[in-house]
């Protein structure tokens, strides 16, 4: 058997020897691998396949396409500013139909993933960039760095509504009104823009076709491992005190995929799916429009299930030089006037009450007990949300006078418990817990009227919000506009550790009652 090199590494005869049994091991493997796919073409010619064949079929993975990585500037979805918006730098990675976006390209884990299934590329045009000195007034389009030159993923409208996807099979014709686009990216560079457009329309053809379903049914692509293993060969660990190896001639890479004689290709002059477009907006480059919102409130924040930092799953995170710093403050620097307080008066109980009479509070609920009079209103106005949002989506009320109500029914819920804690609280601790629940409240209802305002009046952009979602706490089928509209929803809402309302929630698979009780214990 040839080896693929020749290994220099001392009298280390023992590692040689299991270097050459590991590269007998991937050439059969590799054998195997290249004589499977091969059969499954030359079997293919006559006849029609067997049942058990056909059950078994394993993806093919010859429509994979190649993938690209590289920095990019992407934008950031949020207002700075007056208006303005934020581009950051992004190190951007296209693998197997799926675009993932990473802080650094030293970072492990991706901060978002995006299945490219039913999504096209929109080339957005450039834009010039006005920090760039250039020799002419008017550079060539071309010049690196002069413009910056935009290009957006969407998902494509499903303009029929039956939930089968785009009417049309080419990105061409998709309505400009309807497209919301989910991610935004753009390069000093016209080339590695057009590079990247036709990279990602191949990856989004990929994701549309049975060989995307196979690859997520039946997990990694075999092809992958094969590269994997048979391009970088398993070297021997240098010992302590000695050289590394080294390796004269090249690694044994894989032979080139072949397409096999039975696979079914296109007929001569068909019109191939097109999963690329060109905006017809003049400015559509420009991210910066003060009349445009850049950030609609239906779009979603909380976009997967992360864990708790209370669980064993979260990152680590210190909080000790907050803890040291809450210490000293609180502690230390008024341990002397808590002392001589506690010294000359002591300790008072006398103005603490031993429970909440109710038929007192019903009668009186002002006076006996304010601040649960404030609690329960804060929940009336929630209800009342609910019931404005209701008949809203139903159309008993105009647009106009349906977000007049929700107007009204938000400041409510904030002046009143003010002034139940101006009039009726004497306590200060009491009065700023329910000042902050009552603010909390105020912003909730906030959200929840224009997110679903945005929901109301445009029907896409809750598929925009499933599209950006994983880990739903719901079926997607359920996520549609007004069939969120329901008492759980809004509670669940109320009660969730965020201030921006979406229809649905990514959250984790089970609950681990245990844990909960633990944390609560503790």
């Amino acid at each position: 058997m040839a080896s693929n090199g020749a290994i220099c590494n001392g009298d280390d005869g023992e590692d040689v020897e299991a270097l050459k049994l590991r590269i007998a091991q991937l050439e059969r493997e590799l054998q195997h691998a290249t004589s499977s796919v091969g059969g499954e073409g030359s079997q293919g010619g006559e006849g029609a396949p067997s049942a058990a064949a056909s059950a078994n079929k394993k993806p093919s993975f010859l429509t994979t396409t190649t993938g690209k990585s590289g920095y990019l500037f992407k934008w950031q979805d949020r207002s700075i500013g007056w208006g303005g918006t934020k581009w950051d730098l992004r190190f951007v990675s296209l693998d197997r139909g799926r675009l993932s976006y990473y802080r650094t390209h030293t970072d492990m884990a991706p901060r978002y993933v995006l299945t490219l299934r039913r999504c096209a590329v929109r080339d957005d045009g450039s834009k010039r960039n006005g920090k760039h000195k250039s020799r002419s007034e008017s550079p060539d389009i071309s010049e690196v760095g002069a413009y910056f030159h935009v290009f957006s993923i969407y998902l494509r409208p499903d303009e029929r509504g039956d939930g089968d996807g785009p009417a049309s099979p080419n990105a061409e014709d998709d309505d400009e009104s309807k497209i919301s686009p989910l991610l935004r990216f753009s390069t000093p560079s016209l080339a590695e823009k057009q590079q990247w457009i036709e990279r990602i329309g191949e990856a989004c053809a990929f994701a549309d076709s049975e060989d995307f379903l196979l690859f997520e049914k039946d997990g990694e692509s075999p092809n992958m491992h094969m590269n994997m293993h048979t391009a970088v060969p398993t070297i021997p660990v240098a010992k302590p005190g000695t050289l590394p190896p080294l390796i004269f001639g090249a690694p044994a890479y894989p032979k080139p995929r072949r397409t096999p004689s039975g696979m079914k290709l296109s007929p001569m002059g068909a019109k191939k799916k097109s999963y690329t477009k060109v905006s017809s907006a003049a400015d559509s480059a420009k991210s910066n429009k003060r009349q445009v919102s850049a950030y609609p409130p239906s779009k979603p924040m909380h976009r997967a299930s992360e864990p708790s930092f209370l669980s064993d799953e979260a990152s680590s995170q210190n909080y000790r030089g907050l803890l040291n710093l809450a210490l000293i403050v609180l502690v230390v620097s008024n341990f002397r006037l808590i002392l001589d307080t506690v010294r000359k008066h002591g300790f008072v109980f006398s103005n603490m009450k031993q429970g909440i009479d109710l038929d007192a509070w019903r009668h009186a609920p002002l006076t006996v007990s304010p601040f649960l009079t404030g609690v329960a209103l804060l929940l009336g106005f929630t209800f009342m949300a609910y019931c404005i949002e209701m008949i809203l989506s139903r159309k008993y009320v105009n647009e106009w006078c349906g977000m007049s109500l929700h107007v009204v029914n938000s400041n409510l819920a904030l002046l009143i418990p003010g002034w139940i804690c101006w009039e009726f609280i004497d306590r200060p601790a009491v009065g700023a817990i329910l000042l902050i629940h009552a603010t909390i409240t105020w912003m909730k209802l906030i959200s929840y009227a224009h997110a679903n305002s945005d929901y109301r009046t445009a029907p896409e952009s809750h598929k925009s919000t499933i599209a950006l979602l994983k880990d739903l706490d719901v079926e997607p089928h359920e996520t549609a506009y007004p069939m969120n509209v329901t008492l759980g929803n809004i509670f669940y809402f109320w009660l969730a550790p965020t201030l921006t309302y979406q229809m649905a929630f990514p959250r984790s698979p089970a609950i681990r009652l245990s844990k909960i009780s633990g944390i609560v214990f503790r």
